[in-house]
């Protein structure tokens, strides 16, 4: 599944918390984003987002600010919950992705996707996604084209990117290295006829990555994984900061 096809899953974290807290006014359903159910713990007054699919999703969380972004990747496993209750309020101004780790389609090897939204990204202002993956757009003063720089670890991997400015989207599609042993820069030129300055409206990016890269950009935020959602009462588990 392409990152074009998930749009309608990144939504205003703000939104989906206003949501969940609305349960407290009118007896409803719980909030569903994709297979993920947001649930409100009202005694412990918790955010619990729980996966009821089959496969294993992503939550992507991501916010920009002036001179930096900040963003948190939290695997869900089938029938797994964790509490959101942190996340919702670190990135209240930004947005949350839902999307699958599976991609209906790709490159042979690359068979996990990351799948994240930004929105009103100063031009220039690095995306720190996960470890080892850090993309930017700026302006070559030269040719006055937008360019997208992507840092990636010594595994090949492949960018699919959506820029929204002035006039329009633009996208582009990417692979990216893997010969070397150190993490790479690479650069691409995005197309013309969008002026993404001095603000990107909207920045949608597709990372598809070998299993193994995406293990160890998640492994730190499984262990605020549980089965099912927790019994009332049940101690809390401790979320990672977010990376800044």
């Amino acid at each position: 599944m392409s990152a074009a096809e998930w749009r309608s899953s990144c939504l205003r974290v703000a939104g989906v918390a206003a949501a969940v807290v609305g349960q407290l006014a009118v007896p409803e359903p719980p909030h569903t984003t994709g297979t993920v159910r947001w649930c409100l713990d009202v005694g412990r007054r918790q955010v619990h987002a729980h996966n009821v699919g089959g496969q294993e999703i992503v939550l992507a969380y991501a916010v920009a600010q002036v001179t930096s972004t900040a963003a948190a990747f939290q695997p869900l496993p089938p029938h797994t919950s964790y509490n959101a209750t942190e996340d919702l309020g670190a990135f209240r101004e930004g947005l949350v992705t839902v999307a699958p780790t599976l991609p209906a389609a790709g490159v042979a090897g690359l068979d996990r996707a990351i799948v994240f939204a930004i929105r009103a990204l100063p031009l220039g202002i690095t995306v720190h996604t996960v470890p080892g993956m850090d993309v930017t757009v700026v302006r070559d003063e030269r040719t006055r084209l937008f360019r997208l720089t992507i840092s990636s670890p010594t595994q090949p991997m492949e960018a699919r990117v959506q820029a929204s400015g002035a006039g329009g989207t633009v996208s582009v599609t990417a692979m990216l290295g893997g010969t070397s042993h150190e993490p790479t820069q690479h650069e691409v030129e995005l197309p013309p006829g969008v002026d993404l300055s001095p603000v990107l409206r909207r920045f949608l990016v597709e990372l598809l990555v070998p299993l193994s890269v995406y293990e160890r950009a998640t492994a730190e935020r499984r262990g605020a994984v549980r089965n099912g959602l927790p019994e009332p009462g049940a101690a809390p588990v401790p979320v990672p900061a977010p990376a800044p």
